[in-house]
């Protein structure tokens, strides 16, 4: 025994003494045993666990002083059916057991099943952590959980949720589910302290390869947040691209576009331009969990080869009426919430920009041509933004089903016009693009036993993208057309889905999983550009997939094996995808994940480049020929270590993609046609977070490496692909003053090719820096909360591209002139949100 173990001990004893020797005064008149051991708790600093319900059944009157508190609870549990033990220094409280005279030849089995949800809403806590008698469980989608043993009929429970304070109790077996509920932390000024009773702040990894866990609730006070986006809060985990600020398409581990997944209570979101991180594509009042899947997935996820952000929908309050309004000088948010019958829920929510992002921003520095020393041949775009969308959603539950159906109906427009003379040529130019986002879902949960859980879900999802531009250059000396160009396209894509799963526990530490579902995918193409360009394409496809998912999870270690299997028979082929992830816990601190798999995706996103390097993205559906499936390798790696408030996280990955397609036209290197490719990424996420007397800090630093090579590339070596960059830092910190909470975050980026096609040395790369600051007041009046504050955007205002978004147009010959979409500039926003 080692000095450290033997001063432990020490501490131990003298703790357990002084308990023991501390004379204990308890007065009582028709008041509850659980009062009574909740006043003794606070009063002498005694752990006790016990069910609340059943000793609040039980009064006491009684007037004494005891020697210690076993002779307390010796005397207040006399001729009662219960007893106590110690517990790693708890005073557990549980029923008499009964002894069993004859031994069964078999042993009986007791379960519990229950459903975690939240106390004041009854909104149900998907993926919550639950310890059942040392053994740790994580609840499904919908807060189910189901756990059995053949030692013990009494079940002493420990659930955490993100954002929810911890809940300790006793249950008893039973044939019928129980609710337990979870307060939110956010109910009480201090929701950001770290103590016994609060679990971590916002996020939670390294339970399962590449994969994070977020609770947006307690994220509200980080600068941006005001302005009623969850990219605020994506943007800062690591492996997610935040220097190219694409929140209408997330970049995730070098990923292309399309290729990553943004799912909304089980349709796919896919995308609205979202121009600025004043708004996006998802409505955060009627978000409630969101998970993010990096890479290396379970078979239950498919259909595509980049990261996943499962985003699901609050149900809304059964309780009683509900009213969020959020509104600043840039954005207005609302969210209304009515019950009915105190079984289901109607809930409406509705956004909008009412000033433009760009044109009415803020400029303090006033000659911003000199302070960036930019190029004067360069122009920069401050285009006309406007965003609005509308949720609507209808929940309906109990203990052992649930159904739901949410819509969701996006528009946005993005337009700029310019007209510039610039080395004897002017220039006159016009650019639109409207998208049209709308889903669809119904979803229905039937928990036919303890054992067997079903559900279905029937979705619609689609965007419309419509793009024009037109550009003209004439001669400012002889007046004459030197170049013209103009081009129309709209872009469609649908897709309609069917999945049936089912979750079956076969015994405590065995689950087997299944998914059957059809999908119905249609595109549309229409471009009445000449050359290459695809003209009138509209195709519609369907396919069919099965999918099998074992869990096997031993006291600290996890085996998860599967495959997905997806059969198209509009050109008769099967592809088959295997999965595999290990999880171990190596100590109570240390835990190491690994997850290998196969991944196909069917509707793919590809690029166009025109003659001067210009990218477009359409959307199409994989046909093996001319637009081959796309299939992709995943293999990650990681540990994570956790003790009290420090925690590190560390992955590493490696992915592999074939079946790239991208329509070029570049003259220069002699190619004009659909060209197929190969891309590949690696490197290394680490994350840090240290929570320190009430406030909490995080950082993130990705390493990363993405290449690619086409076959119109003069030799076999791969390139730096478009999305390339070397190095990403993230620090953010949240200051705890409550009811005053102070915040920054700041991103750094090592920065992309500025002309990626080109691939030559005199291609640069612009970093990227962006500090944002905020402070938010929160006060509670009438028991409405409320909050107000200040965020700003881009403190420094240094200038900043976003990716891809930037167009080269020809003057002459020999020279051309860009055009750049500048990223957030200095964005001060002040913010009031009212809860009713």
């Amino acid at each position: 025994m080692n000095l450290k173990h033997f001063l432990y001990l020490v501490l131990v004893f003298f703790f357990q003494l002084n308990i023991y020797s501390q004379e204990i005064k308890v007065t009582a008149s028709n008041k509850s045993l659980s009062k009574v051991l909740i006043e003794l708790r606070d009063k002498y600093d005694i752990g006790f666990s016990f069910n609340d319900d059943e000793l609040s059944k039980i009064d006491v009157n009684v007037s004494k002083t005891f020697k210690n508190i076993d002779e307390t609870l010796t005397f207040l549990l006399k001729s009662l059916p219960f007893e106590y033990e110690i517990v790693s220094g708890v005073y557990v409280i549980y029923p008499k057991k009964v002894e069993i005279k004859a031994a069964p030849s078999k042993p009986k089995v007791y379960r519990i099943a229950g459903r975690i949800m939240e106390s004041k809403t009854n909104e149900l806590l998907p993926f919550s952590n639950i310890i059942i008698n040392s053994t740790g469980i994580i609840s499904d989608q919908n807060g189910n959980f189901l756990y059995s043993s053949t030692l013990d009929s009494v079940f002493r429970i420990k659930i955490s949720h993100l954002g929810y304070l911890i809940t300790d109790t006793l249950l008893y077996a039973a044939n019928k589910n129980v609710n337990i509920y979870l307060t939110p932390s956010d109910q009480v000024l201090n929701e950001i302290i770290v103590s016994d009773n609060l679990i971590e702040n916002f996020s939670n990894t390294g339970n399962e390869a590449a994969t994070i866990k977020l609770n947006h609730k307690v994220t509200k006070y980080l600068p941006g947040s005001s302005d009623n986006s969850v990219y605020n809060l994506l943007r800062l985990q690591p492996g997610i691209l935040a220097s190219g600020e694409q929140s209408s398409d997330l970049i995730i581990w070098g990923s292309y576009a399309g290729q990553s997944r943004v799912i909304f209570d089980g349709f796919t979101v896919f995308g609205l331009k979202n121009f600025n991180d004043n708004i996006s594509a998802i409505n955060p009042l009627i978000t409630k969990n969101i998970q993010l899947r990096k890479a290396g997935y379970d078979a239950s996820y498919g259909d595509c080869v980049g990261g996943i952000v499962d985003i699901s929908g609050k149900d809304g309050n059964t309780q009683k009426p509900h009213f969020s309004l959020g509104i600043n000088n840039f954005t207005l948010n609302s969210l209304v919430e009515i019950p009915i019958l105190q079984k289901s829920s109607l809930q409406i929510a509705y956004r909008q920009t009412y000033y433009n992002l760009y044109k009415d921003g803020y400029n303090l520095f006033p000659n911003q041509d000199s302070i960036r020393n930019i190029n004067l041949a360069d122009i920069y775009i401050y285009p006309d933004y406007n965003f609005r969308d509308f949720n609507i959603k209808y929940t309906i539950k109990n203990s052992s089903n649930m159904f739901y159906i949410s819509i969701l109906n996006g528009k946005d427009d993005f337009d700029y016009s310019f007209n510039k003379t610039i080395d004897f040529r002017n220039v006159s130019k016009s650019t639109s693009e409207k998208n049209h986002q709308l889903g669809a879902s119904v979803f229905i949960e039937r928990k036919i036993n303890s054992k067997l859980n079903t559900s279905l879900t029937v979705s619609h999802s689609g965007l419309a993208t419509n793009v024009s531009d037109k550009y003209d250059i004439y001669s400012t000396i002889t007046s004459q057309l030197v170049k013209q160009k103009e081009f129309d396209t709209n872009n469609e894509i649908w897709e309609t889905k069917a999945k049936f799963q089912t979750s079956y526990q076969t015994k405590k530490w065995h689950t087997f999983e299944t998914t059957l579902q059809a999908i119905n995918n249609k595109s549309i193409i229409n471009d009445d550009s000449a050359g290459v360009y695809v003209s009138g394409l509209e195709n519609n496809h369907s396919y069919y997939t099965v999918g099998i998912k074992d869990v096997i999870n031993l006291h600290n270690k996890n085996l998860d094996l599967g495959f997905r299997a997806s059969y198209l028979p509009y050109i008769d082929k099967l592809y088959i995808e295997p999965r595999i992830s290990y999880n171990q816990s190596l100590s109570e601190q240390f835990n190491f994940n690994i997850a290998w798999g196969l991944y196909n995706q069917f509707l793919v996103k590809s690029s166009i480049i025109d003659e001067y390097g210009n990218y477009r993205y359409v959307w199409a559906i994989a046909d093996d020929v001319d637009v081959p499936v796309l299939k992709a390798n995943h293999f990650v790696g990681g540990f994570s270590y956790h003790k009290n408030n420090f925690s590190i996280n560390v992955d590493g990955f490696y992915k592999s993609t074939q079946g790239l397609t991208r329509y070029i036209r570049i003259l220069t290197l002699g190619y004009q046609g659909i060209a197929q490719g190969d891309g590949r990424s690696y490197g290394f996420d680490f994350y840090t977070k240290y929570n320190f007397g009430g406030h909490t800090f995080w950082l993130s630093y990705t390493l990363s490496k993405s290449e690619e090579h086409f076959s119109y590339f003069r030799n076999e070596d791969y390139l730096y692909a478009p999305q390339d960059q070397r190095h990403e830092l993230k620090v953010a910190t949240i200051i705890n003053l409550s009811p005053i909470f102070l915040s920054a975050n700041y991103v750094y980026g090592s920065g992309f090719l500025e002309y990626p096609y080109r691939q030559v040395s005199s291609s640069k790369r612009i970093p990227y820096n962006r500090l944002d600051i905020a402070a938010t007041y929160k006060f509670l009046k009438n028991k409405n909360i409320g909050e107000c504050g200040i965020s700003i955007l881009n403190v420094l205002n240094t200038e900043n591209r976003k990716y891809t978004n930037f167009e080269r147009i020809p003057l002459s010959q020999i020279s051309s002139v860009s055009t750049y979409f500048e990223a957030v500039p200095f964005t001060p926003t002040i913010f009031l949100k009212l809860n009713f």
